[in-house]
């Protein structure tokens, strides 16, 4: 079985991510949430609609090691797909690859070519963000 993860770094509710979670269930795709945050309304929802693969992790190393740890977990019975929602996700994302081989999707919620756009006018922020998207 597929089991796609959606990598946030926000504990508040989402409607956009929360109605892909269906979706997901209708084709037969299983669906977990690591939220690198405290717990908040998303997960007490989230729990109450039956999930059971629900995750909450500190900044830093340790919660960086008990995401790694539940993708490792994961992985074992399926095969796992991240999706980094934002910048700091994304970034996680990309370091979990090296430890733990899942594939990443990284999912910015924003127009095409935003940061090729952003980047002439001379921003720094943007030409990182390209850099780190080739990576």
């Amino acid at each position: 079985m597929t089991l796609v993860v959606n990598l946030i770094d926000f504990s508040q509710r989402n409607s956009w991510l929360e109605s892909q979670f269906p979706i997901y269930s209708q084709r037969g795709i299983g669906t977990a949430l690591i939220s690198i945050s405290s717990k908040g309304p998303i997960h007490a929802q989230l729990q109450s609609d039956g999930f059971e693969k629900i995750k909450y992790v500190n900044h830093g190393i340790l919660g960086f090691l008990k995401a790694s740890f539940a993708l490792i977990s994961w992985a074992r019975h399926e095969k796992v797909y991240v999706y980094a929602h934002g910048h700091i996700p994304s970034i996680y994302a990309s370091a979990l690859k090296i430890f733990t081989g899942t594939t990443f999707v990284i999912c910015h919620h924003q127009q095409p070519e935003f940061f090729s756009n952003l980047a002439t006018k001379g921003s720094f922020k943007p030409k990182l963000h390209m850099l780190l998207a080739r990576i």
